[in-house]
């Protein structure tokens, strides 16, 4: 009965792995096929431009000449002749460590992942494992969430410190 138990016990941390290795693989392939790499968003263009000026080590970039040759959606141009995103600098802080490597479409990818292990670890501790297992399934398999997770855009990172906040909540209470 003991060997039973540790078998049924050892079944979900793997099966959640499993699940979590699919959202990292599936969102970095989507990434690659479906989009590209490449932002199609003006939104996307934003968060990439500051994350590889990040990248470089500044906190904006020199104003080129004349401006509005190289006019870029959802930049500030500011007089003193910088240029910079006008989102919260957060999310390209993030999107930066994968630009800085040469891969910033991967962030997104294990943000994913770790979203799904995080998933399976809420609900594990509200409702049981076979609800946390069938929760990480939903989200790992959840269109929406792949293609969400395939783009530059803040979406998975904000699911995933949203899910933090949660679950240390639930925790605390």
């Amino acid at each position: 009965m003991t060997t039973l138990v540790r078998s049924t016990n050892f079944r979900y941390p793997v099966m959640v792995l499993a699940l979590a290795f699919f959202a990292l693989t599936t969102s970095a392939l989507l990434s690659r096929t479906v989009f590209d790499r490449l932002p199609h968003l003006e939104d996307e263009l934003a968060y990439l431009f500051q994350a590889q000026v990040f990248a470089r080590g500044d906190w904006a970039a020199p104003l080129q000449t004349p401006a509005n040759a190289f006019w870029q959606p959802f930049t500030i141009d500011y007089p003193n002749g910088q240029r910079f995103s006008k989102y919260t600098p957060g999310w390209s802080a993030l999107l930066a460590v994968g630009v800085a490597n040469g891969a910033g479409w991967w962030v997104n990818a294990v943000f994913a992942a770790l979203n799904v292990a995080l998933v399976y670890r809420l609900a594990r501790e509200i409702f049981g494992r076979g609800v946390g297992l069938f929760a990480a399934a939903l989200l790992a398999f959840s269109p929406m969430a792949l293609l969400l997770n395939a783009t530059l855009m803040n979406h998975t990172a904000a699911l995933t410190f949203t899910l933090l906040f949660m679950w240390a909540n639930w925790r605390m209470s």
